[in-house]
């Protein structure tokens, strides 16, 4: 049974972000089995090239002839990531008829990178192929990836897996072969320059009735807006298909501003840090940093701050051998078997463990030497949990 237009770009899209994200999660289930619309790409021409006319002709003049310019690769997502930081956002909506019927579909994706501190966010409103609403997030933080595979399950985090990326909206716009320029603008503060689109900017396959604008960064080459319409019937947007379909998308600068974590998504641990600590990085589920201090000092500093919030020390690389004040005969140390403790130690560095029985929750500090520092690192888990 043919589909409107919208259910074969989540399909798309779909396979995009699940081949080129690698989330661990399964996404929403899509059961389309039409290929994908003419109208986005998953993955632009690396060579496209942009032809632009002369300058902006008076409207009651002949338009000029395409002359060629030098070649641009557009659209190029990894300009986008050579900014500082960016907000950007993509949307796809169907307006006709789908088998006599009116039919009428959107879906929004929307991205926030910014490169310090490292941090990117992509999110999906859109429906699947019954035209149910699926909402979808991707993400990564320094090196903690997150996903959301629908609205109503968790946000979850693990540690970054090897090639793992984010999957830019940007990268499904179709690649424009050639165009005419309009002339300079300005958006959203940035200086562009504006070109004219129609069927001829696409190449072969493209209804007649196409037309829309491009903003190109200048300098910079990068998308700063994209607007394109194209009307078509069945040729183009599958059988039983006819209506138009509008592509908008918009990017913004982020001036510096820092990116939040998505509500509902486990934010960074606010464990303490040592006050000279360097190289600090934080997950959900711990801290590691580096320090000029020593192996007892790391330890003393962990238990004046930790034992007042309830954590109790219940083993430690020190005891019966240089242990602490108090700790001593601890019966509680005969209780930690060789595999709770971190593996690798050394004279210098050590380890130690702490309870907090009222949230069932096991600390583990490690320390470790790191050229003339300390390497510290602490994770936090719950002690139903899988190491």
């Amino acid at each position: 049974m043919p589909r409107p237009p919208s259910s074969r770009l989540f399909a798309l899209f779909l396979f995009v972000v699940l081949t080129g994200a690698c989330s661990t999660r399964p996404a929403a289930n899509s059961s389309s089995g039409l290929p994908a619309s003419p109208t986005v790409q998953g993955v632009p021409a690396p060579t496209a090239t942009l032809r632009a006319a002369s300058t902006l002709a008076a409207p009651t003049a002949a338009p000029p002839s395409a002359s060629a310019v030098n070649p641009i690769t557009y659209p190029d997502p990894a300009l986008l990531d050579r900014l500082d930081g960016y907000d950007l956002t993509l949307r796809i909506a169907f307006k006709g008829t789908h088998d006599g019927h009116a039919a009428e579909t959107s879906s929004q994706y929307t991205r926030r990178f910014r490169r310090s501190p490292a941090a990117q966010f992509t999110t999906v409103d859109t429906t699947d192929a019954d035209g149910k609403p699926v909402k979808m997030l991707f993400g990564l933080v320094g090196d903690v990836q997150y996903s959301q595979a629908a609205a109503d399950e968790p946000c979850e985090a693990q540690d970054k897996q090897a090639n793992y990326k984010v999957m830019n909206p940007a990268s499904m716009l179709r690649p424009v072969r050639q165009a005419r320029l309009v002339g300079a603008e300005t958006i959203g503060g940035v200086p562009a320059q504006h070109y004219s689109l129609d069927a001829s900017s696409f190449g072969p396959g493209m209804p007649a009735e196409t037309r829309g604008d491009l903003w190109l960064a200048d300098p910079g080459g990068y998308v700063v807006r994209y607007e394109l319409h194209v009307q078509a019937g069945e040729a183009y947007f599958g059988q039983g298909n006819q209506g138009e379909q509008t592509t908008r998308f918009e990017l913004a600068k982020s001036n510096g501003a820092e990116l939040a974590i998505p509500q509902g998504c486990p934010p960074p641990s606010d464990l303490v840090a040592m006050s000279d600590a360097s190289d600090l990085s934080r997950t959900p589920w711990g801290v590691s940093y580096l320090t000029a201090s020593d192996a007892r000092s790391i330890l003393t500093f962990y238990r004046t701050r930790l034992e007042p919030l309830g954590w109790t020390l219940r083993a430690s690389s020190d005891q019966g051998t240089t242990a602490l004040p108090g700790l001593e005969g601890d019966p509680a140390s005969a209780q930690i078997s060789q595999a709770t403790a971190p593996a690798a130690q050394n004279a210098r560095g050590g380890w130690a463990v702490f309870v907090l029985a009222k949230e069932n929750k096991t600390g583990t500090l490690l320390y470790q030497p790191e050229g003339t520092l300390m390497r510290v690192e602490v994770l936090v888990r719950s002690k139903d949990a899988a190491p």
